[in-house]
């Protein structure tokens, strides 16, 4: 292996990359978590309808958990349980959507801030660039470089190495 390859190689261009996010890392780990949150949320969902078919429609006994949030007498009500088990299935709706807003709106953010932060050191080092490389390359190799390269770090970030340790969580 050539010096070269070893000074740019794909996983020294991860390492770069990974570095190049470090002002992003707490950003990153709460998408993280967020992403985390969506399988017990997608689990809970059809929670009440099983209560309502298992112990309204069928002859099982309630949960502990729902005879200890339902008030009322032992045996309870129809319209209570079904009152109940209506605010569950809207509270965890509720829940489910709340939780793609925030996934939706760190990803805009923390992918827009990724971007920048590139853009800004890459317009940078344009600047500092000597004027006969901007005469061989030509002015719009450099803003194509800014404007539409610099889009590769949150894509990298964001879309592969979350998913990427989602899975190995989920793995493990």
């Amino acid at each position: 292996m050539d010096e070269m390859t070893a000074k740019y190689g794909t996983l020294a261009l991860y390492k770069r990359l990974l570095l190049e996010a470090r002002s992003c890392w707490p950003h990153v780990a709460v998408l993280f978590a967020l992403g985390l949150l969506a399988t017990p949320l997608s689990l809970a969902a059809p929670v009440p309808i099983k209560i309502a078919v298992d112990s309204i429609i069928g002859s099982a006994p309630l949960p502990h958990w729902v005879e200890w949030l339902v008030p009322g007498a032992a045996p309870h009500p129809l319209t209570a349980l079904l009152t109940f088990l209506a605010i569950l299935v809207a509270s965890i709706g509720f829940l489910t959507y709340l939780q793609y807003l925030a996934v939706w709106v760190l990803t805009v953010y923390t992918g827009e801030k990724l971007a920048l932060g590139l853009r800004s050191k890459l317009f940078l080092h344009f600047q500092r660039l000597s004027l006969s490389y901007h005469d061989r390359a030509g002015a719009s190799d450099s803003l194509y470089r800014i404007q539409y390269d610099a889009t590769g770090i949150q894509y990298f970030v964001i879309e592969t190495m979350i998913p990427v340790l989602s899975s190995v969580v989920s793995v493990i």
